[in-house]
Formats: C-alpha cells, sequence, structure tokens
C-alpha cells in the first residue's frame, strides 16, 4: 500500500465532514484508491469506530450513559467506548481471535497498541469509521496510516452482551 495515500487519508481528518469527501475523490485522481464513502456531507455522526463496529452506536440510553461519563461529575474518569474498552474486550476473552471471514472484527494495532476497528466485509474489505466523520469502505490497508499495518481478526461480539461488558467495565471504575 502507498504510504503517502496513508498520510493524505490521515490528513482527512483535519478537514469537516464536507470537505473530507471532497478530498477523498481529489486522491482518488491521484492515487486510484477503492475508498467508498458510506455516509454523506450532510450526516454527523456522534460515535466513534469502536461503538460502529460493536453495534452499539444506535443505542439512545448509552448515548445518553456516555454524556454523562463525558461531561459529569465523573468525567475524570474517563471511561468510554474505545480502543481501551476493545482491549478489555480481548483480555477477557470475550473477543476471540479468528480467521478473516466476513463479519469479523479487524483490530487494527501499531506498536501493540490497539489503534482502530473495522467491520469485515469480505477477508480484505472493511467497513469502518475514520475519525469524527465518516463511515467508509475501504481495503485493509486503505486507512490512515496511524492506524497501523498490524491487523487481527475476531469474532463479533452481541450487542447486547457487549453492552452489559461496558456497564460492568464503568461500574469497575467507579462511574456507577
Amino acid at each position: 500500500m502507498n504510504i503517502q495515500l496513508r498520510q493524505k487519508f490521515q490528513e482527512l481528518a483535519k478537514f469537516d465532514r464536507k470537505v473530507q469527501l471532497i478530498e477523498l475523490e481529489s486522491l482518488r485522481k491521484i492515487y486510484a484508491h477503492t475508498v467508498l464513502p458510506l455516509t454523506d456531507g450532510k450526516v454527523d455522526l456522534q460515535f466513534n469506530c469502536v461503538m460502529y463496529a460493536m453495534d452499539l452506536h444506535k443505542n439512545g440510553e448509552l448515548y445518553q450513559f456516555l454524556l454523562y461519563l463525558l461531561y459529569g461529575p465523573k468525567k475524570e474518569l474517563d471511561i468510554f467506548i474505545d480502543t481501551n474498552f476493545l482491549k478489555m474486550l480481548i483480555e477477557n476473552g470475550d473477543l476471540q481471535q479468528i480467521s478473516p471471514i466476513s463479519n469479523s472484527l479487524a483490530i487494527y494495532s501499531k506498536a501493540g497498541k490497539i489503534t482502530h476497528i473495522g467491520i469485515a466485509i469480505t477477508p480484505d474489505r472493511l467497513r469502518s469509521k475514520w475519525g469524527t466523520a465518516h463511515l467508509y469502505e475501504h481495503d485493509l490497508l486503505e486507512c490512515p496510516i496511524n492506524y497501523g499495518e498490524d491487523i487481527a481478526f475476531y469474532s463479533p461480539i452481541e450487542p447486547e452482551t457487549c453492552l452489559n461488558r461496558f456497564f460492568n467495565y464503568a461500574k469497575s471504575k467507579g462511574a456507577i
């Protein structure tokens, strides 16, 4: 994969969501990438890659709880559905490493630290949320360079089970 293109993908985060789509198309003309945006510039997606991959992004009750954790009296605990939560799911055995198949979870890491997650469409193509703006369909290494190149695949977890694990995680950190 072209390192320069991956660096350009990383730079997309500097732009607002409408400009990101314009820049993505400009990059297609230069690098002939196959990244497809799955959202338009009008949508404001208030979730991250972990919430998307775990299918928790549509849960209104969870969203309210996350707002409480981010802005309420417990905000100093820094609890969120993020890569730290993913690490806990792996360490606790909730996510089991498997060979890449459709609907498996592709977890990226760099220097041993989890950086990103996506959902496999095929063993070499994913759907994932990049930064704060858009959902994309892309090849494994057609993504921002800061996600790294180490990719492991895991079996998916049921959203209800994941949600219960998150509430237990928040409780263990003192948020509840």
